[in-house]
Protein backbone atom coordinates (compact mmCIF):
# COMPACT_ATOMS: atom_id res chain seq x y z
CA UNK A 1 0.00 0.00 0.00
CA UNK A 2 1.13 3.71 -0.97
CA UNK A 3 2.51 5.78 2.18
CA UNK A 4 -0.17 7.94 2.86
CA UNK A 5 1.17 9.92 6.08
CA UNK A 6 1.49 13.74 5.44
CA UNK A 7 4.96 15.62 7.27
CA UNK A 8 3.03 18.13 10.01
CA UNK A 9 3.18 21.90 8.96
CA UNK A 10 6.08 23.68 10.43
CA UNK A 11 5.93 25.97 13.00
CA UNK A 12 5.86 29.44 11.02
CA UNK A 13 7.48 32.43 11.08
CA UNK A 14 6.96 34.54 7.97
CA UNK A 15 9.48 37.63 6.90
CA UNK A 16 7.52 40.00 4.92
CA UNK A 17 9.52 42.71 2.92
CA UNK A 18 9.70 45.91 4.78
CA UNK A 19 7.61 47.67 3.25
CA UNK A 20 4.69 45.85 3.80
CA UNK A 21 4.96 45.47 7.49
CA UNK A 22 2.55 47.42 9.34
CA UNK A 23 3.32 51.01 9.99
CA UNK A 24 0.79 51.80 12.79
CA UNK A 25 -0.34 49.78 15.55
CA UNK A 26 -2.59 50.43 19.02
CA UNK A 27 -0.77 50.12 22.20
CA UNK A 28 -3.31 47.25 22.88
CA UNK A 29 -1.99 45.14 20.28
CA UNK A 30 1.81 45.66 21.23
CA UNK A 31 1.45 43.28 23.98
CA UNK A 32 0.15 40.86 20.75
CA UNK A 33 3.32 41.91 18.88
CA UNK A 34 5.27 40.82 21.64
CA UNK A 35 3.61 37.29 22.87
CA UNK A 36 2.00 36.07 18.99
CA UNK A 37 3.78 38.14 16.45
CA UNK A 38 1.96 35.64 14.04
CA UNK A 39 -1.43 37.02 15.00
CA UNK A 40 -0.24 40.57 14.06
CA UNK A 41 1.03 39.19 10.43
CA UNK A 42 -2.36 37.74 9.88
CA UNK A 43 -4.17 41.08 10.96
CA UNK A 44 -2.37 43.52 9.92
CA UNK A 45 -0.43 42.25 6.41
CA UNK A 46 -2.65 39.70 4.89
CA UNK A 47 -5.52 41.60 6.76
CA UNK A 48 -7.81 38.52 7.72
CA UNK A 49 -9.93 39.50 11.01
CA UNK A 50 -11.53 36.10 12.68
CA UNK A 51 -15.20 35.48 11.36
CA UNK A 52 -18.11 36.16 13.07
CA UNK A 53 -20.03 33.40 14.32
CA UNK A 54 -22.80 32.59 12.93
CA UNK A 55 -24.97 32.55 15.45
CA UNK A 56 -24.18 35.82 17.69
CA UNK A 57 -23.49 35.91 21.50
CA UNK A 58 -23.40 37.46 24.57
CA UNK A 59 -19.56 36.87 24.73
CA UNK A 60 -17.16 38.67 26.68
CA UNK A 61 -16.46 41.01 24.11
CA UNK A 62 -19.89 42.39 24.35
CA UNK A 63 -19.93 42.34 28.15
CA UNK A 64 -17.25 44.33 28.27
CA UNK A 65 -18.38 46.86 25.86
CA UNK A 66 -21.70 46.98 27.92
CA UNK A 67 -20.22 47.82 30.67
CA UNK A 68 -17.97 50.40 29.84
CA UNK A 69 -21.40 52.37 28.15
CA UNK A 70 -22.83 52.14 31.65
CA UNK A 71 -19.63 53.35 33.36
CA UNK A 72 -19.33 56.15 30.93
CA UNK A 73 -22.91 56.84 31.46
CA UNK A 74 -22.67 57.25 34.97
CA UNK A 75 -19.85 59.39 35.06
CA UNK A 76 -21.24 62.28 32.15
CA UNK A 77 -23.89 62.08 34.66
CA UNK A 78 -21.50 63.66 36.93
CA UNK A 79 -23.23 62.05 40.35
CA UNK A 80 -21.33 62.22 43.22
CA UNK A 81 -20.46 58.22 44.35
CA UNK A 82 -21.05 59.02 47.72
CA UNK A 83 -24.52 60.51 47.06
CA UNK A 84 -27.31 58.30 48.98
CA UNK A 85 -29.29 57.63 45.15
CA UNK A 86 -25.97 56.78 44.05
CA UNK A 87 -26.04 52.88 43.80
CA UNK A 88 -29.65 53.16 42.50
CA UNK A 89 -29.23 55.04 39.42
CA UNK A 90 -26.10 53.35 38.70
CA UNK A 91 -28.16 50.57 38.45
CA UNK A 92 -31.16 51.72 36.70
CA UNK A 93 -28.62 53.16 33.71
CA UNK A 94 -27.53 49.51 33.92
CA UNK A 95 -30.76 47.91 33.64
CA UNK A 96 -31.75 50.41 30.85
CA UNK A 97 -28.40 50.11 28.62
CA UNK A 98 -28.49 46.21 28.88
CA UNK A 99 -31.67 45.76 27.28
CA UNK A 100 -30.52 47.40 23.88
CA UNK A 101 -26.95 46.12 24.33
CA UNK A 102 -27.83 42.47 25.04
CA UNK A 103 -30.94 41.43 23.74
CA UNK A 104 -30.79 37.73 25.28
CA UNK A 105 -32.95 38.50 28.61
CA UNK A 106 -31.28 35.68 30.72
CA UNK A 107 -27.59 37.10 29.89
CA UNK A 108 -29.70 40.43 30.83
CA UNK A 109 -30.24 38.99 34.61
CA UNK A 110 -26.56 37.74 34.76
CA UNK A 111 -24.98 40.81 33.34
CA UNK A 112 -26.85 42.53 35.88
CA UNK A 113 -26.41 40.79 38.87
CA UNK A 114 -22.62 41.13 37.84
CA UNK A 115 -22.74 44.93 38.27
CA UNK A 116 -25.02 44.50 41.48
CA UNK A 117 -21.94 42.70 42.62
CA UNK A 118 -19.26 45.36 41.95
CA UNK A 119 -21.58 48.18 42.35
CA UNK A 120 -20.81 49.10 46.23
CA UNK A 121 -16.81 48.85 46.04
CA UNK A 122 -16.76 50.40 42.62
CA UNK A 123 -18.73 53.57 44.23
CA UNK A 124 -17.02 53.49 47.12
CA UNK A 125 -13.14 53.33 45.59
CA UNK A 126 -14.72 55.85 42.57
CA UNK A 127 -15.13 58.40 46.25
CA UNK A 128 -11.26 58.06 46.67
CA UNK A 129 -10.23 58.54 43.37
CA UNK A 130 -12.33 61.44 42.65
CA UNK A 131 -11.08 62.82 45.77
CA UNK A 132 -7.41 62.90 43.68
CA UNK A 133 -8.35 64.46 40.45
CA UNK A 134 -11.76 65.07 38.49
CA UNK A 135 -13.25 62.76 35.43
CA UNK A 136 -12.77 64.60 32.11
CA UNK A 137 -12.02 62.94 28.82
CA UNK A 138 -13.92 59.39 28.33
CA UNK A 139 -13.13 57.03 25.40
CA UNK A 140 -10.37 59.87 24.17
CA UNK A 141 -8.43 58.79 21.05
CA UNK A 142 -4.45 60.01 20.48
CA UNK A 143 -1.82 59.39 17.61
CA UNK A 144 1.48 60.07 17.65
CA UNK A 145 4.19 59.32 15.03
CA UNK A 146 7.57 57.65 16.80
CA UNK A 147 11.42 60.17 16.40
CA UNK A 148 12.86 58.94 13.47
CA UNK A 149 10.97 56.13 12.30
CA UNK A 150 7.36 55.93 9.91
CA UNK A 151 4.96 54.45 12.22
CA UNK A 152 2.24 55.89 14.66
CA UNK A 153 1.04 54.57 17.76
CA UNK A 154 -2.74 54.88 18.25
CA UNK A 155 -4.76 54.72 21.66
CA UNK A 156 -8.38 54.91 23.27
CA UNK A 157 -7.97 55.21 26.70
CA UNK A 158 -11.29 54.82 29.04
CA UNK A 159 -10.94 57.71 31.22
CA UNK A 160 -8.65 60.38 31.82
CA UNK A 161 -9.22 62.13 35.20
CA UNK A 162 -7.32 65.88 35.69
CA UNK A 163 -6.43 67.29 39.35
CA UNK A 164 -6.03 70.67 40.27
CA UNK A 165 -2.16 70.70 39.60
CA UNK A 166 -2.45 69.86 36.22
CA UNK A 167 -1.83 66.80 36.14
CA UNK A 168 -3.82 63.62 34.95
CA UNK A 169 -4.81 59.94 35.97
CA UNK A 170 -5.20 57.36 33.68
CA UNK A 171 -7.93 54.27 34.01
CA UNK A 172 -8.92 51.44 32.23
CA UNK A 173 -11.85 48.86 32.80
CA UNK A 174 -11.32 45.06 32.88
CA UNK A 175 -14.14 42.65 33.25
CA UNK A 176 -11.77 40.41 33.20
CA UNK A 177 -8.61 39.63 35.07
CA UNK A 178 -6.33 43.44 35.07
CA UNK A 179 -2.75 42.34 34.13
CA UNK A 180 -0.18 42.28 37.23
CA UNK A 181 3.23 44.62 37.73
CA UNK A 182 5.35 41.82 36.17
CA UNK A 183 2.98 41.02 32.52
CA UNK A 184 2.47 44.75 32.46
CA UNK A 185 6.57 45.79 32.65
CA UNK A 186 7.15 42.21 30.13
CA UNK A 187 4.02 42.50 27.80
CA UNK A 188 0.99 44.56 28.43
CA UNK A 189 2.16 47.89 27.64
CA UNK A 190 -1.35 49.35 26.99
CA UNK A 191 -1.31 51.96 30.26
CA UNK A 192 2.61 52.73 30.43
CA UNK A 193 2.62 53.55 26.74
CA UNK A 194 -0.70 55.47 27.40
CA UNK A 195 0.84 57.56 29.51
CA UNK A 196 3.96 58.03 27.62
CA UNK A 197 1.75 59.37 24.78
CA UNK A 198 0.14 61.65 27.24
CA UNK A 199 3.45 63.09 28.06
CA UNK A 200 4.01 63.82 25.26
CA UNK A 201 0.78 66.00 23.95
CA UNK A 202 -1.09 63.22 21.63
CA UNK A 203 -4.33 63.69 23.11
CA UNK A 204 -5.34 66.98 21.14
CA UNK A 205 -8.22 67.43 24.02
CA UNK A 206 -5.65 67.35 26.64
CA UNK A 207 -2.38 68.66 25.84
CA UNK A 208 0.71 67.84 27.53
CA UNK A 209 0.38 66.83 31.00
CA UNK A 210 2.49 64.51 33.84
CA UNK A 211 0.69 61.56 34.75
CA UNK A 212 0.71 61.06 38.35
CA UNK A 213 -1.26 57.71 38.32
CA UNK A 214 -2.19 55.00 35.66
CA UNK A 215 -5.07 52.19 37.03
CA UNK A 216 -6.60 48.86 36.12
CA UNK A 217 -10.08 48.97 37.26
CA UNK A 218 -10.89 45.37 37.17
CA UNK A 219 -14.56 44.24 37.72
CA UNK A 220 -14.35 40.58 37.90
CA UNK A 221 -15.57 38.69 40.32
CA UNK A 222 -13.32 40.04 42.69
CA UNK A 223 -12.90 43.58 42.19
CA UNK A 224 -9.65 45.25 42.77
CA UNK A 225 -7.10 47.98 41.36
CA UNK A 226 -4.09 47.12 39.42
CA UNK A 227 -1.57 50.24 39.31
CA UNK A 228 0.39 50.73 36.44
CA UNK A 229 4.60 50.41 37.82
CA UNK A 230 5.38 54.60 36.56
CA UNK A 231 8.06 54.23 39.26
CA UNK A 232 9.83 51.30 37.68
CA UNK A 233 8.87 51.86 33.96
CA UNK A 234 8.73 55.88 33.75
CA UNK A 235 7.36 57.37 30.61
CA UNK A 236 10.13 58.32 29.18
CA UNK A 237 11.63 54.60 29.30
CA UNK A 238 8.95 53.19 28.39
CA UNK A 239 9.00 55.77 24.56
CA UNK A 240 12.41 54.93 24.46
CA UNK A 241 12.39 51.28 24.68
CA UNK A 242 9.29 51.18 22.36
CA UNK A 243 11.20 52.48 19.47
CA UNK A 244 13.81 50.39 20.48
CA UNK A 245 11.12 47.41 19.95
CA UNK A 246 9.99 48.97 16.64
CA UNK A 247 13.39 49.51 15.18
CA UNK A 248 13.97 45.58 16.18
CA UNK A 249 10.61 44.89 13.78
CA UNK A 250 11.95 47.01 10.80
CA UNK A 251 14.81 44.57 10.56
CA UNK A 252 14.49 41.87 7.85
CA UNK A 253 15.40 38.97 9.33
CA UNK A 254 12.81 39.33 12.38
CA UNK A 255 10.00 37.19 11.58
CA UNK A 256 6.13 37.19 12.81
CA UNK A 257 6.68 33.85 14.74
CA UNK A 258 3.10 31.83 16.00
CA UNK A 259 2.95 31.98 19.67
CA UNK A 260 5.99 33.17 20.60
CA UNK A 261 5.36 33.94 24.29
CA UNK A 262 1.71 33.06 24.96
CA UNK A 263 0.67 33.45 28.33
CA UNK A 264 -1.02 29.98 28.67
CA UNK A 265 -0.50 27.56 26.08
CA UNK A 266 -4.49 26.71 26.65
CA UNK A 267 -5.46 30.34 25.20
CA UNK A 268 -6.18 29.84 21.96
CA UNK A 269 -5.23 32.22 19.18
CA UNK A 270 -7.45 33.62 16.12
CA UNK A 271 -5.30 32.21 13.82
CA UNK A 272 -3.99 28.87 15.21
CA UNK A 273 -6.17 27.40 12.46
CA UNK A 274 -4.03 29.48 9.74
CA UNK A 275 -0.61 28.81 11.38
CA UNK A 276 -1.31 24.87 11.73
CA UNK A 277 -1.38 24.52 15.13
CA UNK A 278 -1.51 21.50 16.65
CA UNK A 279 1.24 20.25 14.00
CA UNK A 280 3.47 21.98 15.72
CA UNK A 281 3.46 22.93 19.26
CA UNK A 282 5.52 25.35 21.79
CA UNK A 283 8.67 23.00 21.63
CA UNK A 284 8.99 23.13 18.11
CA UNK A 285 11.88 25.36 16.47
CA UNK A 286 10.30 28.14 14.82
CA UNK A 287 10.67 27.76 10.77
CA UNK A 288 11.63 31.49 8.95
CA UNK A 289 9.67 31.92 5.35
CA UNK A 290 11.40 34.88 3.79
CA UNK A 291 8.19 36.44 1.48
CA UNK A 292 8.24 38.61 -1.56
Amino acid sequence: APDTAVAPAPRPSPRPPLAARPKELSVTQVQTLIRDPYAIYARKILRLGPLDPLTPSADALLRGNAIHSILETFMKRQIAPDAPDARAILMQISAAHLVTACPWPTMQRMWLARIDRFADWFLQTESIRQGLASPVHFEEKASIGLDSIDFQLVCKADRIDAAADGSVRVYDYKTGEAPTEKVQLLFDKQLLLTAAMIERGAFDGLGKAAVAGATFIALGSSPKEVAAPLDKAPPDTVWANFHTLIREWGQVDRGYSARLAMAMMSRPSDYDHLSRYGEWDETTPVTPVVLT
